[in-house]
């Protein structure tokens, strides 16, 4: 029933957003945003039953809800492992500068009236909009800014900017503030410490400056494991504020600076540090922080006409708000991991998943490979929680190589909070672990990268599945038995998924060996060639598993093989029957958002535009309005699922756009198609060997432009074999129809690899 409610009150809040576009009751400087999709706009506030439906601000270090009394920081856990009582999950802290203005205020003369809240994905602040008036004279605008800093990472600002109208009071103006109640956290035992970082016994003066706030997580994830020291410095929050008669506008500033033990020794230094550092900077600190964002939206995805009928502008706003929200919860300079619920919530525990690599990673690579190293990153540093789970998974002798876990936390082992299940049970991760590590070398050819990071990573997930392998002798086959699949109402022997992805990280770790000259074992490609994949003649379709009957489908799983995974043994037959079989025996009421994404995507490469568009539309059905919040299912789920957001990315710049991963220093430009009602598609700053690349689908043509030359020359290849066309910065490269590459090697085919 309240899943109900929230999805009526989101329907209810995008067509009042269409009702004031048509009728002009849009602030005028916020209109053309709201057209281009760049502002989510709403005229309420949403009520407390929906508070996770108003949207978040985020730079990848910190993140909250607008509103909320609860921040939470990349990276910062409290709780304990597998089966060991509280699990670990994000510890809550205190959103000690949360307020709004006092609308309903009865000791104020005056009165204030909402004008509209606004979410400006680009400038990556929301505002909230209000005026004072006195017996229907206006006296005053007041515009409420919260943003998190993406330059001074550890900061969330509330800027509260007061105008009068040339015509308006010639008195004081008082403004009554209402801060949202401070929580206890039950994760940090927060202190206040005084000015010599001693703790003080008592809460200052309201109108002090600011106050610091320090402790540590109460539970260690492992007794091994250290728990991690948090300080807040933040502004106090008076009762009221008033601009004086001689000043026409007013600004006041108020920071919330956090820093924890993983930026360094003395996390105390360090919020107070960049406190200081924000307060003598007020002038310039949302310029700054809009400036970043501006460099970080250089690369995005746009469709046209502009402005939107409805259909594309909710498309619009999807793609804009879908990236948005995976950006604020990510940065290239803090590599801890990518949760499905994001940033600003506790969803799924704050734990990284599979989720990361298959679903967020891909679009963020593409598009920001810096982030994209960060996030792997993540895994490299922990790897050494996958090599334990290995060695001592139970009821086994030893597994050999990199285990990963099936949810990974703060060290890196297993942090799932139950003791079987997907647990224990769910391996593929360790493969789509590796694919995402491959993935990024065939995108940037970063050798070094390969060297010291990547090829360590690939060649022990090899080892792990060499290990877990069982020889059958009846068939002659390796089986990989007992394992949950990425459908996971289902346990069985030999995943197709899983046997597959087990399969090709064998073969990454030849390819990664053999471009850094080390030497593999032979055998290990042997045993990769008699891997049991099981497969129905009759149906002429792959088995989920050995014994499948057909019965209802999570989510996507065997079609995965067709992508992200680019099975070359996939004919065109086979991957039509795999899509026409399990997709209506798939939980399209129950089942996550992207399933439907990678669905539409399979479709297109099989150039069925109709299936592809029904599930397409289908693929962000579950996003709430009016601010873009994704939910995990149509029945609810997590709040913020940015899982859903990668995924339905993917549909559009992998499925839609055309453009995948190949192969080394080369993308396969694939069925580009467009959407119904769009005329153009443009996916800006794609990534390829240090050169950034615009790539435009019209309905006739696929335009490549070179916008910025890397290391090396590029080339726009096609099938038949002779030499590519080179790009050259500025140039557009116009292709009329059919399938060709952008490579690094101006003669690639694909017989090659």
């Amino acid at each position: 029933q309240r899943k109900m409610l929230g999805r009526v009150t989101a329907l209810l809040s995008v067509v009042m957003v269409l009702c004031a576009l048509v009728q002009g009751d849009i602030p005028s400087d916020w209109r053309p945003l709201v057209e281009r999709a760049q502002l989510l706009y709403s005229p309420i506030f949403l009520p407390k039953s929906q508070a996770s439906l108003m949207g978040t601000v985020g730079n990848g270090y910190i993140s909250t809800g607008v509103l909320s009394d609860t921040v939470y920081m990349g990276g910062v856990f409290n709780g304990r492992h597998l089966g060991q009582g509280s699990p670990s999950h994000r510890a809550a802290i205190p959103s000690y500068t949360s307020f709004s203005v006092d609308f309903n205020s009865q000791n104020n003369p005056n009165k204030i009236q909402l004008i509209g809240l606004g979410l400006d994905l680009k400038k990556a602040v929301f505002y909230i909009r209000s005026n004072v008036t006195n017996q229907g004279r206006l006296l005053a605008n007041i515009e409420h800014r919260i943003y998190a800093h993406r330059l001074i990472h550890g900061l969330i600002i509330n800027e509260l900017e007061i105008t009068r109208p040339s015509s308006g009071s010639s008195g004081d103006i008082t403004i009554p503030l209402l801060q949202t109640p401070i929580i206890r956290s039950p994760d940090i035992d927060f202190k206040l410490v005084d000015e010599s970082g001693t703790f003080a016994s008592h809460r200052f003066n309201i109108f002090t400056e600011s106050e610091t706030y320090v402790g540590s997580t109460l539970l260690p994830e492992y007794n091994d494991s250290s728990l991690i020291r948090v300080s807040v410095t933040a502004s106090n929050i008076p009762p009221t504020i008033t601009v004086p008669a001689d000043l026409s506008t007013d600004k006041y500033t108020f920071i919330f600076s956090a820093a924890s033990s993983l930026d360094g020794e003395h996390p105390i230094i360090t919020s107070r540090y960049n406190f200081r550092t924000a307060l003598d900077s007020t002038e310039i600190l949302l310029s700054s922080h809009i400036e970043t964002w501006e460099k970080i939206w250089e690369s995005g995805v746009e469709i046209s006409p502009i402005p939107y009928p409805s259909y594309q502008w909710k498309l619009a706003s999807a793609i804009n708000s879908s990236l948005y929200y995976l950006l604020s919860s990510a940065r290239s300079d803090w590599p801890h991991g990518l949760s499905p619920g994001g940033l600003a919530s506790n969803g799924y525990n704050g734990h990284t998943f599979w989720d990361q690599e298959t679903w967020m990673l891909p679009v963020l690579s593409l598009l920001h490979s810096d982030i994209g190293r960060s996030l792997l990153q993540y895994r490299y540093n922990l790897r050494s929680g996958a090599y334990e789970k290995a060695r001592t998974f139970p009821g086994q002798t030893h597994y050999q190589g990199f285990m990963f876990p099936w949810e990974s936390a703060f060290t890196g082992q297993e942090a799932c909070p139950g003791a079987g299940g997907t647990c224990t049970l769910e391996q593929h991760i360790s493969s789509d672990v590796s694919l995402a590590f491959m993935q990024y070398f065939h995108l940037t050819n970063d050798v070094e990268w390969l060297e010291t990071t990547g090829f360590e990573v690939i060649y022990n997930v090899a080892k792990f599945w060499i290990s877990r392998l069982e020889y059958n002798p009846d068939t002659k086959q390796y089986d990989i038995n007992n394992v949950i699949p990425p459908d996971e109402y289902h346990q069985g022997n030999n995943s197709i998924y899983t046997n597959v992805g087990a399969m090709l990280s064998i073969h990454f770790a030849f390819e990664a060996a053999k471009i850094i000259g080390v030497e593999l074992n032979q055998t290990w490609l042997s045993i990769a060639k008699h891997i049991a994949l099981p497969f129905d003649r009759k149906l002429n379709i792959y088995l989920e598993y050995d014994g499948y009957n057909g019965s209802l489908i999570k989510q996507a799983d065997v079609v995965l093989l067709q992508y992200p995974w680019n099975w070359r043994n996939l004919t065109t037959s086979v991957r039509q029957s795999n899509l026409n079989y399990y997709t209506p025996r798939t939980d399209i009421k129950a089942g996550p958002a992207m399933t439907w994404s990678v669905t539409a995507i399979n479709y297109l490469e099989l150039n069925n535009a109709a299936m592809a568009q029904k599930y397409f539309d289908v693929s962000y059905a579950n996003i709430n309005g009016p601010f873009g919040i994704w939910e995990e299912t149509p029945q609810g789920g997590t709040t913020n699922f940015i899982t859903g957001a990668g995924g339905f990315l993917q549909a559009v710049v992998n499925g839609y756009g055309g453009i995948k991963i190949e192969a080394l220093g080369t993308l396969r430009i694939e069925s580009p198609q467009l959407m119904k009602g769009v005329e153009r598609l443009r996916v800006r700053g794609v990534e390829l060997e240090g050169s950034k690349l615009d790539v435009e689908v019209s309905a006739k043509t696929v335009t490549v432009e070179l916008t910025f030359k890397g290391k090396g020359l590029l080339y726009v290849v096609f099938p038949d074999g002779a030499r590519g066309l080179e790009l050259f910065v500025g140039q557009r490269v116009n292709v009329e129809g059919g399938m060709f590459y952008i490579s690094s090697n101006p003669y690639y085919q694909p017989n090659q690899q």
